[in-house]
């Protein structure tokens, strides 16, 4: 599996599980959405290509704060 391919199976309970990519502004995310789905072989893997930059420009979308 590879260095990389261990790491994230650490992160990620199953290659089932349900994972949402996001960075910034989406391009980030869509590296890391192409390596689990195309290359590790992850089944339900979902990216949101806006990123927290649109996210967080829209008053109607949800926000949590933390410290």
């Amino acid at each position: 599996m590879g260095d990389l391919g261990n790491a994230y199976a650490r992160l990620i309970p199953s290659k089932d599980t349900k994972v949402i990519v996001h960075c910034r502004t989406g391009h980030q995310a869509s590296q890391t959405f192409f390596v689990l789905r195309n290359l590790l072989g992850y089944s339900n893997v979902l990216w949101y290509d806006g990123g927290w930059s649109e996210w967080a420009a829209r008053p109607d979308l949800p926000l949590e704060h933390t410290r």
